[in-house]
């Protein structure tokens, strides 16, 4: 595959942010209502809001997002980064789109002054693990939620 370019989401960008927004949500069994990512996608654009965009592109077709934001944390004197959503399509897994999304939040993370980028990921999907180990570190927390998503 080409060369991966990572860019902030332009509003040109919905169709094809519809397409790897669904893929995400069917790889994850999920369903998010259509109301909502409509209006996730509209956060995405205004920069008024907390939630951010990167979209992956190779050889002229997108392939991958992800999305995140910033936060107060109570250990820092900066906030810190969440990075909510990451995602590439099937296709282009291996291209470095992934990697190249991600090193598109550090830089987010660094250029907003936020002391350190997070996210969670499913623990049992192994090759989702094994490649953040190689370009973060993990660690021994455990996520808990008051109740279960409703998708």
């Amino acid at each position: 595959m080409a060369d991966v370019i990572v860019r902030p989401l332009q509003a040109d960008d919905e169709r094809p942010w519809l397409v790897l927004w669904q893929g995400f949500q069917d790889h994850f069994a999920g369903a998010v209502p259509p109301a909502v990512s409509h209006q996730t996608w509209g956060a995405l654009l205004d920069a008024a809001q907390p939630l951010h965009g990167l979209l992956a592109i190779a050889e002229g077709q997108a392939c991958g997002f992800v999305h995140y934001s910033f936060t107060p944390f109570a250990w820092t004197a900066s906030p810190v980064c969440f990075l909510q959503d990451l995602y590439v399509g099937e296709t282009a897994r291996g291209s470095g789109a992934g990697r190249a999304l991600v090193q598109g939040v550090y830089a987010a993370a660094q250029a907003g002054g936020a002391a350190n980028v997070f996210w969670l990921a499913d623990a049992a999907d192994e090759g989702l693990l094994h490649f953040y180990r190689g370009i973060a570190l993990k660690t021994p927390f455990v996520r808990f939620i008051q109740k279960p998503w409703a998708w």
